[in-house]
């Protein structure tokens, strides 16, 4: 089984949690790190593998990265999906996704705009949101169709 290849966007506390978890399962692979402190993601790759770049572009375009988490500071979460969307990858983004329903439904657009989907977002999405489930729910059926 071949390894998936992960871009670490932010590599603070979550980030630690969650890459602890990754790097012990077979088939996935941190290939590439980014903070906008470069010594925490020093430290980061050198906890759990995967190389240090300049610039979140760099490790989003990385040789062999399959799929970005996005976990910075929340105000920057649709910043770097986009880019990320962008660059033709896959995003798993911390929550909160947005921080509010315009950010959110922004986001949705260009994603559609895009030809992208982000359908598994609804898991990052908060119950309690309502507006913001209701408006990915009524929106995500166009996601991804041309």
């Amino acid at each position: 089984m071949s390894e998936f290849g992960w871009a670490y966007i932010g590599c603070g506390g979550i980030a630690r949690t969650t890459a602890s978890e990754l790097v012990q399962t077979d088939d996935n692979t941190i290939i590439a790190a980014w903070n906008r402190t470069k010594e925490k993601a020093e430290s980061f790759v050198e906890d759990f593998g995967g190389k240090v770049y300049d610039t979140a572009e760099e490790a989003i375009r990385a040789e062999g990265v399959e799929g970005v988490y996005v976990n910075v500071n929340g105000d920057q979460h649709a910043y770097y999906t986009k880019l990320a969307i962008d660059l033709g990858k896959p995003v798993l983004c911390e929550k909160p996704f947005t921080f509010n329903e315009k950010e959110t439904k922004d986001l949705l657009y260009y994603a559609a705009e895009k030809d992208f989907s982000l359908d598994d977002i609804r898991t990052f999405l908060e119950y309690r949101h309502d507006k913001v489930l209701n408006l990915f729910n009524e929106h995500c059926r166009t996601i991804g169709k041309g």
